[in-house]
């Protein structure tokens, strides 16, 4: 159930008169309805969940500025038996459905060649118009065979067919000396945009120099990856 207060409701009132005046200039008074969106359309349209319904409505026309995503609330009025989504008030951020794992075995031994980490894999489904950040984290660099002054590196990677691993965002570490762990990386990449459709990402592993690069995880200190989904893409 999505909890709507007052303020908010005051919002949707306000947007909704506004966006009567734009679609329906003859006046009148909108009917203003809310549901939360379970789906956006590449055409513009939106599939909504209304309060009060069980089923939800698809073909939702959204004004052009408007690019609701799952699980926001929207805000609709009603335009000569046409339902219209003239904004949004939050509510559909967040980690993305499969858009997190936490993994607990240190990553394998990779050189110069990024590899993934095994068990880091996530398959999800992104929306049209959305905007995504995509992360990892390791607490610990495993210096083993490293020499002074090589730069082991995680990355957060999109895996295509092959499979190839497409390098999106980067954590650099440096060691200090040879063979001692070092402090931890944590790759960021924003996705803005994007072609929708269903993606597959991993943690990757490398250094720029001899020995091995590795990653610490474990039970008292997971590693892991994640997908937010931060609102709508900047045109």
């Amino acid at each position: 159930m999505t909890v709507v207060g007052e303020n908010q409701l005051s919002d949707a009132r306000a947007i909704a008169e506004f966006a009567r005046t734009l679609i329906s200039p003859q006046g009148g008074t909108p009917q203003v309805r809310l549901g939360v969106c379970t789906s956006a359309g590449t055409d513009g349209t939106a599939t909504i969940a209304l309060g009060g319904t069980t089923l939800p409505v698809a073909g939702v026309r959204c004004l052009s500025h408007v690019r609701p995503g799952p699980r926001d609330v929207c805000v609709m009025i009603k335009v000569e038996g046409d339902l219209w989504v003239v904004g949004t008030i939050g509510g559909g951020l967040g980690v993305v459905t499969n858009g997190f794992k936490e993994f607990t075995s240190a990553s394998g031994g990779a050189t110069s060649t990024p590899l993934p980490w095994s068990g880091s894999d996530i398959a999800v489904t992104l929306q049209p118009n959305r905007m995504y950040r995509l992360s990892g984290f390791s607490s610990t660099v495993l210096g083993g065979s490293l020499l002074a002054g090589s730069e082991p590196t995680l990355s957060v990677a999109r895996i295509d067919s092959g499979p190839t691993y497409v390098i999106l965002g980067s954590s650099r570490c440096n060691v200090n000396a040879a063979g001692q762990n070092n402090g931890g990386a944590h790759p960021i990449k924003i996705l803005n945009n994007i072609t929708p459709g269903a993606y597959s990402f991993c943690l990757t592993v490398h250094s720029n120099a001899s020995g091995t690069a590795a990653f610490h995880a474990s039970s008292t200190e997971p590693a892991h990856i994640m997908l937010e989904d931060i609102g709508a893409a900047f045109a």
